[in-house]
């Protein structure tokens, strides 16, 4: 129980903060080009992808958006012999139970004067809901992973002579975390992979959750235009999520946790402790160029850098290390986990067009993304890979009163790299580096098949 609750607990950053789980699709006309849009944000989403672009805001801007994220991610265990019976065991294929996830996003700006303007932002850019099957065959690792971000930011973003700007947010965060998932009364002091199945009799489940409630980051940019050339460069600084929370953990065999007075602490067959976990978001860095070909017509395009390798390892602390059974060994115990993730690219095209004489943009672009994770630190709890992605969107202008009124729709699919991860004697990356530090080799190989679907709907206000 304590090895899965250990490796549960490491994976559990780890599917939240892949490349798949940074959500830079802020703002339904960024989603719609790519995210290609650094070098010419003028609306509110430009306190999150450039504040320098607030400089070329005009008067009052609000807008209000929603994404719906659509997850699917199916697992095939790989089949295995029963180290105990000798019998062939073979799993069916997995996905996850949770066909959407609402992530809202409210922006606001205002040109106070001809050289500044203010903005405010509240939106999420690192998060992720899985939910999977009780009984399905990654239960030992996962049955409910959800990370969630909270950024409110106010932003302030300045013209300056010969069309260059700067800008500045500040992001106040709020994070919380939450990890389910089965565990089994030999996994205390046994080896897992001895146990591949365990039988429902045997089996419990651990709850962890924890929250962090206030940090503090950053995010700085640069920018440049004329009438057909922009180009824009932005900095969102790195930030730790210190969170604080509990541990729950149900199983019938847990032993009643007496002190020395002969007192009973904790009933058996449960277990609760505090923990802290430390979530590192990285550093990402954004460099944009954009060109008009004509006033109908607009092409851009982005590279964005991310920092993950300071994600290299993961430490669980676990407060008071609680006795689960009277054995040497049976407690909960702090861990440092390796991660050992990779610094990332990614490229975006985004092309834009006003072909007629009625209020209508359409919009289309493509991307190229790295995971951070290779195959050795893959899990189906973790289900990020290298990712191409097409992205499309229209807006529509109404002149209501003496303002305007956008109303706007985005969509985009990513398309991930399918992940095999198997034993070493099959030849296959992963194997014996792939469950260090985790509890059984057994848990984790297999296929692994994801795609994610994203449409945004997004209304704003011009004046």
């Amino acid at each position: 129980m304590r090895g899965v609750l250990v490796a549960a607990v490491s994976l559990a950053a780890g599917e939240a903060l892949a490349g798949g789980f940074y959500v830079p699709e802020i703002g339904s006309r960024a989603t719609s080009l790519g995210v290609a849009v650094t070098s010419d944000v003028a609306d509110p989403s430009a306190t999150f992808h450039n504040p320098a672009g607030l400089g070329n805001a005009d008067g009052l801007q609000l807008e209000l958006a929603t994404d719906l994220f659509f997850p699917s991610v199916t697992f095939f265990r790989r089949p295995h012999t029963d180290p105990n019976t000798g019998d062939n065991l073979r799993y069916d294929g997995i996905s996850n139970t949770n066909s959407v996830i609402a992530v809202p996003f409210l922006g606001a700006s205002y040109r106070l004067n001809e050289r500044l303007t203010v903005g405010l932002a509240v939106f999420a850019p690192f998060g992720a809901t899985l939910e999977y099957p009780l009984e399905g065959s990654q239960r030992q690792v996962v049955t409910k992973i959800a990370l969630r971000t909270i950024f409110v930011s106010p932003s302030i973003g300045v013209k300056l002579p010969s069309g260059f700007s700067v800008g500045i947010a500040a992001n106040v965060i709020y994070g919380d975390l939450v990890l389910e998932q089965r565990n089994a009364i030999p996994y205390v002091t046994g080896d897992p992979e001895q146990y591949p199945d365990p039988e429902g009799s045997i089996q419990g489940t651990t709850h962890l959750g924890g929250k962090d409630p206030f940090s503090l980051g950053a995010t700085i940019g640069v920018g440049w235009h004329d009438e057909r050339f922009a180009v824009g460069a932005s900095v969102m600084t790195p930030v730790t999520l210190n969170l604080e929370g509990e541990a729950h953990i149900e199983n019938p065999g847990i032993a009643p946790l007496i002190d020395a007075n002969n007192n009973t602490l904790q009933a058996a067959g449960a277990r609760e402790d505090s923990i802290r976990v430390n979530i590192p978001l990285p550093l990402v860095a954004r460099l944009g160029i954009a060109f008009k070909p004509t006033k109908q017509w607009r092409v851009g395009a982005d590279v964005n850098w991310q920092r993950w390798s300071t994600f290299k390892t993961l430490a669980v602390d676990f407060v008071n290390e609680h006795e689960l059974l009277p054995t040497p060994g049976a407690y909960l115990y702090d861990v440092n986990v390796e991660n050992d993730w990779k610094d990332t690219w990614s490229a975006r095209l985004g092309v834009e067009a006003e072909p007629f004489t009625t209020p209508i943009a359409l919009r289309a672009g493509v991307l190229w993304d790295q995971s951070p994770i290779d195959d050795r630190h893959f899990s189906v709890l973790t289900p990020d890979s290298d990712k191409v992605g097409i992205t499309a969107g229209a807006r529509y202008s109404l002149v209501v009163g003496g303002g305007k009124l956008d109303l706007s729709l985005a969509a985009m699919h990513l398309f991930l790299r399918e992940r095999d991860v198997a034993p070493a004697s099959n030849g296959d990356p992963g194997s014996d580096g792939t469950i260090l530090n985790k509890p059984a080799p057994s848990f984790f190989h297999g296929v692994t098949r994801a795609g994610f679907d994203l449409l945004t709907v997004a209304v704003a206000w011009r004046h």
